[in-house]
């Protein structure tokens, strides 16, 4: 019998959530290498919203709750989520001043991916389906508070929610 990969198994335990939503709001779920989240774009899975915010912070949230932050809120000005192809997860000021990292560089092994999982933790594998960052917040309910963030919207019905993470900047 094959191994399962870590994509297929998420597949898997998600396809109750999956066949919920549409093919395009499952591709949302996922940050390829190379990729960029810009101020206002987000990851989503279900009630999950991974958010790369206009104040620099980069959220986890679970129907408007946050779970987890970067807690970088206010440390810099048109901040960018970085998947770098060296296997390091980045946000940047505008001024390419690093203010979080995964400090996961060259632990991946081809191409890699942060995706959004729908147990609520934002996981970084490797080519091979190896974990090697995550937020570790599957199955969390307890919030934190940030003070009053925007609150982020999770309708996906809407066609002025979606917004994609596809169409930024490569690295």
């Amino acid at each position: 019998m094959a191994l399962m990969s870590a994509a297929a198994y998420i597949s898997l335990l998600c396809a109750c959530s999956l066949m919920l939503t549409s093919y395009v709001e499952a591709f949302n779920s996922v940050l390829l290498q190379g990729s960029t989240m810009f101020p206002g774009q987000y990851l989503f899975q279900g009630p999950y919203q991974f958010k790369m915010q206009e104040d620099c912070n980069l959220v986890l949230y679970k129907n408007g709750q946050p779970l987890w932050a970067s807690n970088t809120g206010g440390l810099g000005r048109d901040c960018e989520f970085r998947l770098k192809k060296n296997g390091n997860a980045v946000l940047y000021t505008g001024y390419d001043n690093a203010l979080f990292e995964s400090k996961t560089a060259d632990m991946n092994n081809g191409a890699h991916y942060i995706i959004m999982q729908c147990d609520g933790n934002v996981v970084m594998y490797t080519a091979e389906g190896s974990p090697i960052w995550a937020t570790m917040t599957n199955g969390k309910v307890q919030v934190i508070d940030l003070g009053t963030p925007p609150t982020p919207t999770v309708n996906s019905t809407s066609s002025a929610v979606i917004k994609s993470v596809r169409g930024g900047r490569s690295q």
